[in-house]
């Protein structure tokens, strides 16, 4: 009873769950696509190593930069200022490395000392001064990445820098340090240069934050983390990437829409159609239970036979005229009572029905199981598919006429009788009238 019960829940409200399986099913299979973060996470991976590789490689260059200018001085017993800015501008004649500022060199080191910086020499030849005393720092410090919070060029540009420091070393003693000055604004806008249009990278350098470059907003960002190691400094280095959506995407989720309602539209027609199915099903099982109520309560012999003849429905009335049972009856044809007429007579009745497919209409003589013989009247009907015109059995309808038979033989005789006194008195009185002549 219960499953019955849910059963029929389920048939009724089958549109709105077919309806909402195929949305979760159509906007599951969307949103696994739209955030398959697949394909960014391989550009990442890529995008790590250009990265990785780029930094590396920039840095090493200028490092190449650095140890020239610490081979002029480890070979020269005096550099001059003019000696220096020329050596420079030959080095720096390529624009391979922008962020670069210039060069610092600090002179007469004193072994536990700090020293402050002697001279500076810009890209363009120029002698500045560009290392403040706030950037002083030990010898033993050299070959080191140091953060400078304050620097300004020639044309007055001030901003952080970093200090890429090479010691000279001669007779085994270090007599100046070499510090080539990068532009950390400089620097950042070359790596934003290596990303992608879709892409950002906020740099750290040993925890100081050098900002953020590449688009400056992401609303769907993949984030990839990772650090370089140069010289012993950590770079961190947080890349992200916008999420891309294929549009391809959005059209499987039209798709899948439209034909969700289209599948809810089906259901909810079968469903509606069902309904009235139902409904006129019901309908006509209340029909057909009053047709075999007027069936079963007839005092009229009634039997249903399919097209060969057999019994398929006898109503209560055969066994009353009959004697036979209504299981004796069921899959026996009406020969089972029958017999009684002439050859000629069935093959009439035959024709009519089954091959005329017209009633029959007439009156005989059948057998019941005790042996006797009464009078039947009967009306023997095809029945006919009302579409395809298909023969699909016979409804034969029979009612004793014994009584009415005998009473009308009965008239029969006695109206005979009478017919033949009449005749007989006329030919007595024809006889009297004769003698009296």
């Amino acid at each position: 009873m219960w499953t019955a019960k849910w059963s029929e829940k389920f048939s009724i409200y089958s549109d709105l769950i077919a309806l909402i399986v195929c949305l979760s099913t159509v906007f599951g299979i969307w949103y696994w696509g739209v955030n398959d973060a697949r394909e960014v996470n391989h550009q990442l991976d890529v995008k790590q190593e250009v990265i990785t590789e780029k930094l590396d490689n920039y840095f090493e260059h200028l490092y190449d930069y650095t140890n020239g200018i610490k081979g002029l001085y480890e070979g020269l017993q005096l550099v001059e200022p003019d000696e220096l800015s020329r050596f420079v501008m030959a080095m720096m004649g390529s624009e391979d490395y922008p962020p670069l500022l210039g060069f610092a060199v600090a002179e007469n080191v004193v072994s536990d000392q700090a020293f402050i910086h002697t001279l500076g020499v810009n890209a363009k030849g120029k002698i500045l001064e560009v290392i403040p005393e706030s950037a002083s720092h030990n010898y033993d410090e050299r070959e080191q990445i140091l953060w400078v919070d304050s620097l300004e060029n020639e044309l007055g540009e001030k901003g952080a820098g970093l200090l890429l420091n090479t010691a000279v070393i001669k007779a085994d003693k270090v007599t100046a340090i070499v510090s080539e000055v990068v532009s950390i604004e400089k620097l950042t806008h070359e790596i934003s240069t290596w990303l992608e249009p879709d892409m950002q990278v906020n740099i750290r350098l040993d925890g100081k934050d050098l900002g953020r470059v590449g688009r400056e907003k992401l609303s769907q960002p993949i984030v990839r983390e990772f650090e370089i190691v140069i010289e012993g400094k950590i770079w961190e280095l947080r890349l992200a990437m916008e999420q891309k959506v294929n549009p391809i995407w959005n059209v499987i989720l039209a798709v899948g829409v439209v034909m969700s309602f289209l599948v809810y539209g089906i259901i909810y027609a079968m469903n509606l159609s069902g309904k009235h199915a139902k409904e006129l099903a019901m309908m006509m099982t209340r029909d057909l239970a009053k047709y075999r109520q007027a069936l079963e309560s007839s005092d009229n012999h009634i039997v249903i036979t399919d097209v060969e003849g057999q019994v398929v429905y006898a109503n209560p009335a055969v066994t009353k005229l009959t004697g036979f049972s209504r299981e004796e009856v069921l899959g026996k044809t009406p020969r089972l009572w029958g017999k009684q007429m002439d050859r000629q007579f069935y093959e009439k009745l035959w024709r009519t029905i089954k091959v005329d497919r017209k009633v029959f209409i007439g009156e005989l003589t059948n057998k019941r199981k005790d042996g006797t013989k009464y009078e039947a009247y009967a009306t023997i009907s095809p029945i006919m598919d009302t579409e395809s015109k298909e023969l699909l059995g016979f409804v034969g309808i029979e009612y004793d006429v014994t009584e009415r038979k005998t009473r009308e033989n009965e008239l029969k005789r006695l109206n005979n009788l009478m017919v033949g006194r009449e005749l007989k008195m006329a030919e007595l009185k024809q006889q009297l009238a004769e003698k009296q002549t």
